[in-house]
């Protein structure tokens, strides 16, 4: 169950660098710590680490199908979004591409694509499609890089150098946000899941817009459009949770008409160029 907040954390934020952080909540296998100035929330986690491919921890048939659903939703809004932004852009960097189905829809609307992941078996699957991946990023500028749900597993003190070394006249930057309507109402074994708890790499952070910003802001970059989008179908909800009751699919409905209304989807979109010298 979720604990009351504890005492002080003796540490800085690493999203704004400025608020103390403190103990918001913990369970046997995750604590989570809430910056008092942003409302940034880090977490420890317990598990040790694995070494095997992250990839095959994901290859369950059931909640794949799932989270494909969702992702090809969402890239045809992101590509538009992008190319309003970037009009005459043509090279597009996929940064944590997964499993390429952001990069099957904009290879599909012209862009020429590129998708780079540290997972062996993901880059094998995506030059079997025909898109060119890679594990390592190319020192070259690009025009767009698009990190979707990537930096949340960067370990809080890489967060800032990691996204300081990526060179891109614009970069979309999707990450899920504690202040979503599911993230609201978690409790328990529900806030593991949301912290991918016992998966390598997990969730090390939940943003808001207002430690996002200052997360890009560090990395030399300047937020010009914010959005939010739920990151779940009523109908898969069930699946991505990985529960078997008939009446999730109907809760799955009322929880995402509710995001909507409240404008409480579960996570931020930021467009963001780098800040000017």
């Amino acid at each position: 169950m979720r604990q009351a907040r504890r005492g002080q954390v003796n540490a800085s934020c690493c999203a704004c660098s400025a608020g103390p952080v403190v103990e918001e909540f913990a369970t046997p296998r995750v604590t989570v710590f809430v910056c008092r100035a942003c409302g940034h929330r880090t977490a420890r986690h317990a598990a040790t680490e694995s070494n095997a491919d992250y990839h095959q921890q994901y290859d369950q048939g059931a909640f794949l199908d799932a989270l494909r659903v969702t992702r090809e939703r969402q890239a045809p809004r992101i590509l538009t979004w992008i190319r309003a932004a970037a009009p005459d852009a043509t090279r597009l960097l996929d940064y944590g591409c997964g499993r390429g189905w952001f990069l099957d829809v904009a290879k599909a609307a012209g862009w020429n694509v590129l998708g780079v992941d540290t997972s062996p078996m993901a880059v094998e699957l995506l030059r079997q499609r025909g898109i060119p991946a890679t594990r390592e990023l190319p020192a070259s500028k690009y025009e767009v890089i698009t990190l979707l749900d990537v930096i949340e597993h960067f370990r809080p003190d890489d967060l800032v150098p990691r996204l300081s070394a990526l060179k891109a006249d614009l970069m979309i930057i999707k990450v899920p946000t504690s202040s979503g309507l599911l993230y609201r109402l978690a409790r328990g074994h529900a806030l593991e899941q949301l912290y991918q708890v016992g998966t390598e790499p997990p969730h090390h952070h939940y943003f808001n817009q207002r430690s996002l910003r200052h997360v890009l802001s560090r990395a030399g970059m300047q937020v010009i459009g914010v959005d939010r989008d739920r990151d779940f179908e009523p109908s898969t909800l069930a699946a991505r949770a990985g529960l078997r009751f008939p009446l999730t699919s109907l809760a799955g409905a009322v929880a995402a008409a509710a995001a909507r209304v409240l404008r409480m989807e579960d996570s931020i979109i930021a467009l963001a160029r780098p800040t000017a010298a």
